[in-house]
């Protein structure tokens, strides 16, 4: 290959390179690219990608995608529940009564404790739009508990599985089987905290109880950490129990307006094949139902 043909080929790459780079400028995606950034270090840092912003919630609400309106004190948050989102909601400014939607498939216990007595206490109402999102795990444990007032729109998807108490429960009956573990002061406060935040809400406390028989423990492994403390391997049969209206209300005292997608378990399995992957067994009230997965490619 002569020198002539590497000059030609060094010219043709130039030149294509060059179409591409005034391709990019004049679409606006490096603008594009740098607005997404900014964006995601105004909102929930790491957990961006899972969380919807006031604005992104308003566009959609033009394009009548979703149906969630955002108008004087509403606001709307779907986002993992951590410490991010913990430090988002702190830096807002809320008024009492005002209300936010929260949609979340759940986090961590610190976090979820962390973010349900903030909700607490600013007295917020808090809505839970089925069009939105669900409220799993986390979600459910500490954020409705800590509601001045819960409203469900469009039947969402509420589910609980293990929890601080479900926990304890766990390590303490592997202590009655000669396991001699010792419980972590950690657990002992998400335990303590948990039933504080449900006390002053006048909440019934153990609605672990109905949560731990319906998913049913396949096994728990229990072992010790390098600091002395417990940790586990559990599995359960069912990966969530989605209470209807009735159990909520008789388990855990809740007072709310709305239903629930256990309410209607034809539709609600419909919900399920789209969150779970196939052959993932839920409970739906007293229903066990496994997911057939979503056919949406």
């Amino acid at each position: 290959m002569g020198i002539d043909d590497n000059w030609n080929r060094f010219l043709a790459a130039g030149l294509l390179t060059s179409c591409l780079l005034l391709f990019c400028f004049f679409s606006g995606g490096y603008h594009r690219d740098e607005e997404e950034i900014n964006s995601s270090n105004k909102e929930l840092s790491n957990s961006k990608p899972d969380s919807m912003t006031e604005n992104e919630v308003e566009k959609s609400e033009e394009h009548k995608s979703d149906p969630v309106r955002i108008k004087n004190s509403w606001n709307a948050f779907r986002a993992p529940v951590s410490e991010a989102f913990v430090e988002v909601l702190k830096k807002r400014s809320f008024s009492e009564n005002d209300h936010i939607i929260i949609s979340s498939r759940g986090g961590a216990n610190k976090a979820g404790l962390d973010l349900g007595e903030f909700l607490q206490k600013q007295n917020l109402n808090i809505a839970i739009n089925g069009k939105f999102g669900p409220c799993f795990s986390a979600c459910a444990e500490f954020v409705l508990p800590a509601a001045k007032k819960v409203h469900f729109k469009n039947n969402p998807l509420i589910g609980y599985h293990w929890s601080p108490q479900v926990d304890r429960h766990l390590f303490e009956t592997a202590n009655h089987a000669q396991h001699k573990v010792e419980l972590c002061d950690s657990l002992n406060s998400d335990v303590q905290r948990t039933v504080a935040l449900l006390k002053r809400r006048n909440l019934k406390t153990d609605l672990w109880k109905q949560t731990f028989e319906r998913l049913e423990l396949e096994y728990f492994q229990p072992s010790i950490m390098r600091h002395s403390c417990q940790a586990g391997k559990r599995k359960f049969r069912h990966e969530l129990w989605l209470p209807n209206s009735q159990q909520l209300k008789t388990y855990l005292d809740l007072n709310f307006t709305g239903d629930l997608c256990a309410d209607y378990p034809q539709s609600c399995a419909k919900k399920i094949d789209e969150y779970f992957s196939k052959g993932i067994s839920v409970v739906i009230g007293e229903s066990i139902y496994i997911s057939k997965g979503s056919t949406t490619p």
